[in-house]
Order: structure tokens, then sequence, then C-alpha cells
């Protein structure tokens, strides 16, 4: 009986092949296709050249070219997982945008669907028609289609990195490689939830922050204008009305009023284009680093998802090397992911977990390498790693608190000098101009 060898993706995203033992080629894949398996290519073994080549058709399930004939016995040989290959280059970025809500709902619904079984493809089509956010959209019809092709989510992913931060790139694929992928689309939206729980609490003050500087030029047209209708009654003797001399006066400082307007407007969204832009993400990432309160809980967050994703690549058999490659991407802060990166890059496959922890005693505790000789004297480095991830994670809880009251403190103070500022040149110039006009008289 003829013998396929068959690349396909399992219901966990992962890349197998193995062999399968058939009557016929649309036996095998219709076979394949019952295990849960979606079939990218299929070749009899020991065929000519142009049968080796066959596959199945791209974005087409193997059931639907398969022929329902008679089914003899078959057998079909357990699948070998198969490390995704390396990418040659980064994709072209592609446009979008997602805010930590929208991200939190949607890998806590990818999370659950992987788990149930479902397979990438499946996952990907059943939330385009769950999210509303156009570049999301694009993102999962672009999953769905890389499944057939074989390509990874975490390779779609980093292709919308207006999306998809850096980091849950990382987690991701943390999860493609080592078989976890549902626990780790569930880290994604466990991340995303605190990060948006913890932005949340400022809305109010970044609104007062815009709002008052915005209608700082018409507060100041008012009191041009106030003075200048002082003056127009003056010149008048006291005949113009009140309120009608105001708002004429007003009215004519209003056009220089719109312009300075406008201008502060275009230039305060041009500087926050800038800063949010992902060429200043490093520099964003950095500046936090060096912001007491702010900087332990960033290290204490990328530390407990470091440790997450090491653990997950040590339990699937990855050397201490890759896995310490593939974990520091996971890190949040990218300033404190680099310099874990770079660690990695000046090891070996050789290098111990221990003997790199201990290359960083800043950056890494310690107590970290200690327990990481521990782990590797008993063989348990994946347990030993998520140890780990829960202390730091309680850390990162903790750190969240003091951090909350820190930010705000960094935020109320220059807050309250612009207000002071502000106040104290409408008084000013209020003050000032009414002294001249009564010195005039």
């Amino acid at each position: 009986m003829p013998s396929f060898e068959y690349t396909a993706i399992d219901r966990q995203g992962k890349n197998v092949q193995g062999n399968v033992v058939a009557t016929t080629r649309e036996e095998a894949a219709l076979n394949l296709t019952k295990t849960g398996l979606l079939v990218s290519r299929l070749a009899e073994i020991g065929a000519a050249p142009a049968m080796q080549r066959a596959a199945v058709r791209p974005g087409t399930s193997a059931i639907d070219q398969s022929v329902h004939a008679a089914k003899p016995a078959v057998s079909i040989a357990p699948p070998t997982t198969i490390a995704p290959p390396t990418p040659a280059a980064i994709p072209e970025a592609k446009p979008g945008r997602a805010n930590d809500r929208q991200l939190s709902f949607l890998f806590s619904q990818l999370a659950s669907m992987l788990k149930s079984g479902l397979s990438v493809q499946q996952a990907a089509g059943h939330l385009m028609s769950r999210v509303h956010n156009k570049g999301t959209q694009a993102s999962l019809e672009d999953m769905q289609r890389g499944a057939t092709e074989g390509k990874g989510i975490s390779r779609v992913m980093e292709a919308y990195p207006g999306i998809y931060p850096p980091h849950t790139v990382g987690l991701m694929r943390a999860g493609e490689e080592s078989g976890a992928m549902p626990e780790a689309a569930l880290e994604v939206a466990n991340w995303a939830e605190k990060s948006h729980t913890f932005k949340r609490q400022f809305w109010l003050l970044r609104a007062t922050a815009i709002l008052i500087p915005a209608l700082y030029p018409f507060l100041a047209a008012v009191v041009a204008g106030s003075l200048q209708s002082m003056r127009d009654q003056e010149a008048s003797g006291y005949k113009l009305d009140n309120v009608g001399a105001v708002a004429h006066a007003v009215g004519l400082k209003l056009p220089t009023v719109l312009i300075w307007w406008a201008g502060g407007i275009a230039a305060y969204y041009l500087l926050r284009w800038v800063w949010l832009s992902q060429k200043a993400r490093p520099l964003r990432h950095r500046l936090v680093m060096m912001m007491p309160g702010i900087a332990g809980r960033a290290r204490a967050e990328s530390l407990r998802l470091f440790a997450w994703s090491f653990g997950r690549m040590s339990a699937s058999g990855h050397a201490p090397q890759h896995a310490w490659e593939v974990a520091s991407a996971s890190m949040p802060n990218l300033y404190l992911a680099e310099k874990m990166a770079a660690i990695g890059r000046n090891a070996d496959r050789n290098t111990k977990a221990s003997t790199m922890m201990r290359s960083d005693e800043v950056l890494i505790p310690p107590e970290f390498a200690d327990m990481a000789e521990t782990a590797e004297l008993t063989g348990d480095m994946p347990g030993m790693m998520n140890h780990i991830a829960r202390a730091t994670d309680v850390e990162f809880n903790t750190r969240s608190e003091s951090a909350h009251w820190v930010t705000k403190l960094y935020c109320y103070v220059p807050f309250a000098i612009m207000v002071i500022v502000i106040a104290y040149t409408l008084y000013k110039t209020l003050y000032t101009g009414i002294i001249s006009i009564v010195l005039e008289e």
C-alpha cells in the first residue's frame, strides 16, 4: 500500500509532519483531515518528481479535494513536531491601531477558541465577525490565510506593529514553539487587561490637561476683548451697550486667536504622533526605566513574562540559548528586552540558564540564578521558572499600586504648574489692563 509524506497544521497552530499509509492520495488527505490536521503538503513517497510537488491548494481544506471512496483500514504515523522556520526578514509594516481593551477582548476569545480545539484558521474566521477594528480584521484575515500556508500567528502579527506590540508577538511565538498557544494567548489577554486598568485611572487628568491649554487662547481673547470694550466705552462716553461692546471687541480678537489655536492643535497632534510612533517606542521605554517608582513596575512586568516564556520553552525541550532568545522578545519594555537579548547573543548552545542569569545581576535578581541552578540540578527548569513567574507577578501587582500614585505625582505637578502659569498670565493681563485704563482716565 502506498505511503504518503505530509506537512500540516494541528489544532494548536503548530507545524507537524509525518507519514500516512493509504490506498490513494485523496484517501490519505481525507483521513488526515478527520484527525484535525489542516494539510498544506501531501506527496507519495517514491513517486515521480511531478507527484512529489503536488500539494493541497492554499486556502482549501484537504477534505474539499478528497474523493469519498471505500475506506480500507489505514494507519497514520504519529506527527512529529517541527520548529517554525526562522524568518528571513521582518515583514513590511501594515497600517492599523488597537488599544489595550481591544487586545484583551481579542486574545481572551482566541485563547478560549484554541483551548476548545478549534484550529487557528477556524478561530481567526470566527473572530473576524466579532471585532469592529478594520486593522484588526485585516490581521485576522491574514492569520486565516497564513494558517493554510503554514505561517504562524506571530509572523502575521509582526506585520501589524501598530496593533500588536512587539512583546505580544514574542509571547505568541513562545506559544507556537512550545505547543502552548492557548496559554500564550491568555497571557497576552491578561497583560492587556492589566495595562488598560492601569492607564484608565488617568483619563480625567489627560482630558483636563488637553482641555485647559485648548481653552486658553479663547480665555485670553475674552480678557483682551473686555479691556478693549472698556476703552471703547470710555471713548464713546459710556453710551455703548455693555454686552454688545464686549462681544464686538472679543469678535475682533477671535481671528488671531483661531490662527494661534489651530497652530497649537496642529503642533500638539504632530508631537503626539511622533511621540507615539513605533520609532519612538524604544525611547519611551528607556525613559520609563529612568523614572523611580514606575521603573520597578516595568521591570517586574517584563521579568514575569520572560519567566513564563522561558519556562514554556524549557518544557518543550528547547536549548537554554534559544529559549532565552524567544523569552527576551516577550518582555514588554524594549530597553530591558534588548539588554536581555544581548545576554543570549553572547551565549552558545551549551551555556546554562543560570550562567546567563548571572551575566547581569542588576537586571536579573541574583536569587533567580540560584533557583535556576537548583532547577538544573533537579531537572525541573519549567517548574522553577513558573514559580519565578508567580513570585514576580506578586511583585508586579505590589509595584502597580505604588506606581499608580507615583505616576499621578509625575503628572499632577507639571499640570499644577501649567494651571498656575495660565491663571497668573490671565490675571496679570486683566489687572495691568484695568490699571492702565484707570490711569488714562
